[in-house]
């Protein structure tokens, strides 16, 4: 007689060897400097502008503190730097190389969902989330 006598130990065989693949472990590579970063919606190389805009606060009130966006479209992206692979020195550097109105730089960037703020103490945290930018190279 053959396993396929036996429908019970076919069924137990196969719910043993379910369970061991599925205990495998998951690797996962971070990114950046940022312990947890969220979770990537997408990966690309753009050339787009980079606006400046001062922080307003939930009351509405515009502060001084200077926050970064990517423009794509009709949407800016917020750029958020803790989880990026360059800081806002470096993005100034090349901001101040080009001439123009428009600061137009290419980039490899991945544009991720979740908080905004969590890693930024310069202000009052707003809990803003979303999708953001991360920028991991200035291209050009």
């Amino acid at each position: 007689m053959t396993l396929y006598h036996y429908p019970f130990l076919n069924f137990v065989l196969l719910l043993i060897a379910g369970v061991s693949l599925s205990c495998s472990t998951k690797k996962e590579t971070v990114l950046g400097v940022y312990d947890d970063p969220g979770p990537v919606v997408h990966h690309a190389v753009i050339k787009a502008p980079i606006v400046k805009k001062n922080f307003v606060n939930k009351a509405g009130k515009t502060t001084d503190h200077v926050e970064y966006y990517i423009r794509q479209s009709i949407q800016d992206y917020y750029i958020k730097f803790c989880e990026s692979n360059i800081s806002i020195k470096e993005l100034n550097e090349k901001l101040e190389n080009i001439e123009g109105d428009i600061k137009a730089l290419q980039l490899e960037v991945e544009f991720r969902e979740g908080e905004w703020d969590i890693c930024d103490e310069n202000h009052d945290v707003q809990s803003r989330i979303g999708e953001y930018a991360v920028i991991l190279k200035i291209l050009k």
